[in-house]
């Protein structure tokens, strides 16, 4: 019983994250990167009863992460945040997290710039492996690494010197 109440407290906590975050801590750093980080690890929750957690994380971070106003509080924690992804991408089963992937590496590209090859590497690994157990949902998976792929490759922000 008490898991259940740690669970639906976690998942409700993301939620209300995905509300507030913009108005949270505002003058305090350290807890908005804790609250932050707490948004990015807890993607990675991978028992049964805490998938809900992983998958409510993964819509909050959806709707955090392109928030105009939170960007410019969230790219000092880039480095952490690419660590954290990178770290994920390789073992996350569900297909919203490259939803997210995607859309954040839109979304960051001017601060990105060169480190947007650690998630690119994560991406490429996550193919590979994907390839060696082809299902329905790998499928679904690896059509969703190269659009992360193909987005990269087509952005100028990210390939500027082949552009003109």
């Amino acid at each position: 019983m008490e898991i259940a109440k740690s669970v639906i407290l976690r998942a409700r906590m993301s939620l209300l994250l995905g509300y507030y975050a913009d108005i949270m801590f505002i003058q305090q750093s350290g807890p908005f990167k804790m609250t932050m980080e707490f948004l990015f690890k807890s993607i990675g929750y991978s028992g049964a009863a805490e998938k809900v957690i992983a998958l409510q994380s993964v819509d909050t971070l959806n709707t955090v992460v392109t928030d105009s106003d939170l960007a410019p509080r969230l790219v000092p924690l880039l480095p952490n945040i690419l660590e954290i992804l990178g770290s994920l991408t390789p073992v996350i089963t569900f297909p919203t997290y490259f939803e997210f992937l995607f859309e954040f590496q839109k979304f960051y590209a001017p601060a990105l710039e060169n480190q947007i090859l650690h998630i690119f590497q994560s991406v490429v690994q996550r193919i590979l492996s994907e390839q060696a157990n082809l299902g329905s949902k790998s499928e679904v998976v690896i059509g969703k690494c190269w659009n992360i792929i193909r987005s990269v490759c087509e952005s100028k922000k990210y390939m500027p010197l082949y552009y003109d």
